[in-house]
Parts: C-alpha cells; structure tokens; sequence
C-alpha cells in the first residue's frame, strides 16, 4: 500500500488534477513476479499524426511483506501522473507489464490511454491477469477482464478510456476501496463500464480517442475516427481537400505544415511559434524546425530548464547530492546543501556534532 507521487509529464500545475494508476496481479509476488515496469507517454501532435512520447519509466520491485525493506512494495500499489500545466488537456498513455523471477521478459502487460480532468483526481485500476499471458490483441486493444471476481475468459478491449469515465476519489495518499483483484478494474467504480471504459459524445460530435471531434472539419478525423487527410490537405464536409497553391488561394495550410513560397505547396514543419506544441519551444523558421527557447534544452522529445534541479545545465538526470544533503541547480551547475547537523566537507556532508560518547574525526 504504497503511494508514489510521480510528476511524469512536467512540473505540476496543480496537485488536485492528476491520475492515479492502482497496480495490481493475480501473479504470485514475489513467487512469480517480483517486479513491476510501469511507463507514463504523452501524445503529441507533430502535424503528421499524433506520436507516442515517452515521458518516464521505472521498475518497482515487490516483496509480499514490504513494512521493514525499503525499496520495496506491495500490492496493490498506486502512483500519481500529475501534468504540466500544458498538458492538462493532453492524452497520455500508462503501460504496465509484470516481470518474471530473473528475466526482464514481461509475462503479461497492459496500457491505458487516458488523460486529465482539470481541477479533479481520477483513479484508473490496471490488473495484470495471468489469463492474458499470450494474449495479442490489435492495435488499440489490450488484454483485460470485466468480470466480478475473476479473469478467466480474458478479452481484448479497447485500451481507451474517457477521462470523464475513470472513477473520482479525493485523496490520492490512501488505497481506494476494493483495490485488490476482486473488484472489476478500468472504467466506472461499479463496474458498469467494461475494462477501458466506454462514453458517447453530442451529436453530431465523434467520440475519436478520448476526444469528442466534428468529423466534418476534423482534417485529424475527417469524416471518421479511422481518416486523417494528408499534411496540407483540410477537412471539408467530411472529406479531405487538397489545399491547391497555399500562395494564392488564401486556405494556408494545415497542421505542422507551411506554405513554401517557391511551390506553393504545403511541405511539413513549423512556420510560426504557434505551431509548436511546447511553450517552451519557438519555430526556427529557417530550417522550419521547432527549437527550445533560451534557458531551455532538449532531452528526448521535451525542452527541459537550464535552471531546473531535474535537468540542471545541459543534464536530462537531476542533479546528485550526497547523503545528508539536498541538490540545488546553481545557474545551470549542479551543487548541494547539507542539512543544519551537517557541514559541507568537500564533496560530503560531515556531522556538526556527535552523539555522546563519539567524537569528530577527519579521515
């Protein structure tokens, strides 16, 4: 019973809008599984389609008595996603898979792709059945169970979830009730929606992903959830149109596209800020590339800041402080603070005092 508060797609914006992922297997711990890889990416748009970025990953070792051995958890367990505040209205994509005794081979695994409700915690239950080992489901699907008490008759389901669908708690610090295996996971706390949950949208709104779309002027969705028009083209009436001469014709161009003044034609990548999907990215519009901003620098798919303890300088890793000690990122360098019992002695903390009957040393 372990909460782990992770901020897997930025600097939080507010600590009441996240998700909280329960984990939890009918495997035995730590017999058969010992280990729990859970990965957190975010969608992003890149103009051609939308592109699974991964964010952050870790394993969690487990013990089925983790009270006195840190380090180690046991189920069920929870982690928090809490987004950056560009994020707040972003899909993301939550995999988890149980590893085997001695092998970083998943046994069985499982996603979920969801996202945020503003201002709100929602609860999405991830069991990892041994009924779905060797289980291959499409594209979009993923193995899961929508029965009271059990899984076995395992089903591929669709691995989206409305945000609006998963279960509202208020306190993200304590285990919500029935989070062991018995209760039927994804979806409403009842049960009433099947693993991966289920909506509708408005007329005449589309339910695509997690978003309700018009797929009449939707160029990412044009006439159906399954059509995307070509880089250039727009969405008319359901159907896709070729933009013709971005030059004369007055349309522009669509997505991450701009109008090439030779051609006339719409070719990928950036011709104004607007177009890039990070705050902190501006278009470099010679080579009509999305940059990071000053005080900013890549690290993987996200501009990441100079200043920041987590990517101090050029670093895409926090910074590192000894024990007794907090990092701090001193104008782009890596640098720590002892604690007030501990004095800074070259690249330790050393005690200030010592208990009775001990006495300082330099060795």
């Amino acid at each position: 019973m372990t909460l782990l508060p992770l901020i897997a797609l930025g600097c939080a914006d507010s600590p009441a809008t996240q998700v909280v992922v329960l984990m939890e297997t009918d495997y035995g711990v730590p017999d058969e599984v010992d280990r729990i890889e859970a990965s957190v990416s975010k969608m992003i748009d890149t103009g051609s389609g939308l592109e699974e970025v991964e964010t952050w990953r870790s394993t969690f070792a487990l013990s089925d008595d983790a009270s006195s051995q840190p380090g180690l958890y046991r189920l069920p367990a929870t982690f928090s996603v809490l987004p950056a505040e560009a994020d707040v209205g972003r899909e993301i994509v939550i995999r988890l898979a149980a590893l085997g005794i001695g092998t970083d081979q998943a046994l069985v695994s499982r996603r979920v792709r969801t996202g945020f409700v503003a201002g709100e915690i929602r609860l999405v239950r991830m069991a990892l059945y041994r009924a779905c080992a060797g289980v291959s489901c499409s594209d979009g699907e993923t193995c899961g169970c929508s029965g009271p008490s059990s899984c076995a008759e395992p089903a591929c389901v669709t691995e989206v979830v409305r945000p609006g669908d998963l279960e509202r708690i208020s306190n993200p610090g304590t285990l919500p009730e029935g989070a062991g295996i018995p209760v039927s996971d994804g979806g409403l706390p009842d049960g009433s929606v099947p693993d991966g949950g289920g909506g509708t949208c408005e007329p005449p709104l589309l339910l695509c992903g997690t978003s309700c779309v018009d797929p009449q002027v939707d160029p990412s969705y044009c006439g159906s959830c399954e059509i995307a028009c070509s880089t250039g083209d727009v969405c008319e009436a359901g159907s896709c149109i070729d933009a013709g001469d971005c030059r004369v014709n007055g349309v522009g161009c669509a997505g991450f596209t701009y109008c090439d003044e030779t051609t006339g034609e719409c070719l990928r990548g950036c011709g104004d800020d607007s177009q890039c999907v990070d705050d902190a990215e501006e278009c470099d519009t010679v080579v009509h590339e999305c940059v990071c901003t000053l005080g900013f620098h890549l690290c993987g798919a996200v501009c990441v800041d100079d200043l920041d303890v987590n990517s101090c300088g050029d670093r895409c890793a926090p910074c590192p402080a000894p024990p007794n000690a907090t990092a701090v990122c001193d104008l782009g360098t890596c640098d720590f603070v002892c604690d007030e019992t501990h004095v800074a002695c070259g690249q330790l903390c050393c005690p200030t005092s010592c208990p009775p009957g001990q006495a300082l040393y330099q060795g």
